[in-house]
Parts: C-alpha cells; sequence; structure tokens
C-alpha cells in the first residue's frame, strides 16, 4: 500500500489510496447519510525536523492501519520533516477527537519502539507528537454554494403556494 520512500520534502504524495481516489459514494449508516471529510495537521512535539523517508513510512503505514480499525477511511497523507498532513473521510458516529488520539497515539507507538537515531537523537521522552493538532472540514461544495442553496430553501413552495 505504501509507496516507496522517496524524500519526504517533494511535493509527490508518498501514500495515495489509488483505488479510493475518485470522490467517494456517501455512506450509509442505519440512521445516516454522510460524507464527512476532514484535513489533519501533526506537528512534531518542538517542531523538531526528525521525519526522514523511512520515518515518514512507517508513520504512514500505522496511520492507515490506525484508521482502518476506526472504520476511516485514510484518502490521502504525506508530510514533511517536522508535520504530517492527512485527509481522512469519516463517519458521524466518531468523534475527530478520537480519530486523532488513536492516530497520533498508534503512529507515536511505533516511532518509538523503533528508536530511529534520528528521532531518538533530537527528541528527548516518550513523546513524538505536540499535543495540539489542526483540523478542518474539506470536500464538497464551495460555501458560497451551500449558503445560496440554504437560502433558496423554501421559495419555490412560497411561490407555487401563492
Amino acid at each position: 500500500m505504501i509507496g516507496k520512500p522517496q524524500n519526504p520534502l517533494e511535493p509527490k504524495s508518498l501514500f495515495s489510496m489509488s483505488k479510493r481516489r475518485s470522490f467517494p459514494e456517501h455512506q450509509h449508516r442505519n440512521s445516516s447519510v454522510s460524507l464527512l471529510f476532514a484535513h489533519l495537521v501533526f506537528v512534531v512535539k518542538y517542531r523538531r525536523k526528525v521525519i526522514s523517508s523511512r520515518v515518514l513510512a512507517v508513520i504512514l503505514e500505522k496511520a492507515n492501519a490506525a484508521c482502518e480499525r476506526l472504520g476511516v477511511v485514510l484518502m490521502e497523507a504525506n508530510g514533511e520533516s517536522d508535520h504530517l498532513h492527512l485527509m481522512i473521510l469519516h463517519g458521524p458516529e466518531i468523534a475527530l477527537s478520537k480519530i486523532v488520539q488513536t492516530v497520533k497515539c498508534t503512529t507515536s507507538r511505533e516511532v518509538r519502539r523503533r528508536s530511529f537515531p534520528e528521532v531518538t537523537s533530537r527528541l528527548r521522552g516518550d513523546h513524538f507528537w505536540s499535543p495540539s493538532y489542526f483540523v478542518a472540514s474539506c470536500g464538497g461544495a464551495p460555501l458560497d454554494t451551500i449558503k445560496k442553496y440554504i437560502r433558496n430553501q423554501g421559495i419555490r413552495e412560497t411561490q407555487t403556494d401563492g
């Protein structure tokens, strides 16, 4: 699943779910239909530049496994020497904070277990990621289109009632 490790500073993604690259269908659950995408960014503690290509390969492998366990689809992932970007597709039944906690914990534990010299020489203690993270919803129609759609709700009914 993971491409051949390259320089993490290159703009090309090292991790791409090519089978899932097309726009996915809505996710149907018992009481909901959803299509929820999120863009997550995790930063290495103290912004230390410790993510080499081999560290990134381990992070991506473990992030994908953690997402699969949670029923989350990892659509795209890549990083630079001090941070990681993930684009996920998730259902409404799982909190984003739980996804973040699971992925950060799983990846951090594995990176620390492997004792990469580029990590152990620059980071002390058990932590790998900063405790904070960035998340933004993404995908779907532009905000202006959605606002216009909402504003126009009921207009046709009002016009025909009249």
